[in-house]
């Protein structure tokens, strides 16, 4: 029996099992964050409603574009939708005919929800609900996309 080739042979397995036990480790780790909701939301790809007022200079339109104060925000009856009552502090583009909006969307994990208090701008597409109320659907962006088009030449 030649020792010397066993051991050859016990360390080209090693050698060949490293990579692949590595590789299952990494692969168990991703599917283990991805599923568990630990990283729901990767940082820079949170995502916000609403903008501030340099942001209309950047690049920013939309068929709607209203200054609010939030008085109450809660889930809908609608299984995944939310809903925001708003105050209507300023209208800065669109026809919005009263003091109140109503602000409808579906979150997903990286949104900033909104909450009584919270005031700003929200931009997106108005429509009318079954009664006739003025609806906003607001468009948002991740502060990822925000920092792209704030900087020189970032939104060419």
């Amino acid at each position: 029996m030649d020792v010397g080739r066993t051991s050859r042979a016990r360390t080209s397995t090693k050698s060949v099992l490293r990579p692949i036990i590595l590789a299952m480790h990494v692969a168990i780790f991703v599917a283990w964050i991805g599923c568990s909701g630990a990283l729901a939301c990767w940082p820079g790809f949170e995502r916000t409603l609403f903008f501030e007022q340099a942001d209309l200079a950047h690049g920013i339109d939309a068929p709607a574009i209203v200054e609010v104060t939030i008085t109450d925000a809660a889930e809908t009856n609608r299984p995944g939708y939310w809903t925001a009552v708003a105050r209507v502090e300023k209208v800065l583009k669109g026809q919005i005919d009263g003091s109140v909006i109503k602000i409808i969307w579906i979150p997903t994990s990286c949104d900033h929800i909104f909450r009584a208090g919270d005031r700003g701008i929200v931009i997106g597409t108005l429509k009318r609900d079954s009664g006739g109320a003025i609806e906003l659907v607001p468009r948002g962006e991740s502060f990822l996309e925000r920092d792209i088009r704030r900087r020189p030449n970032g939104n060419k």
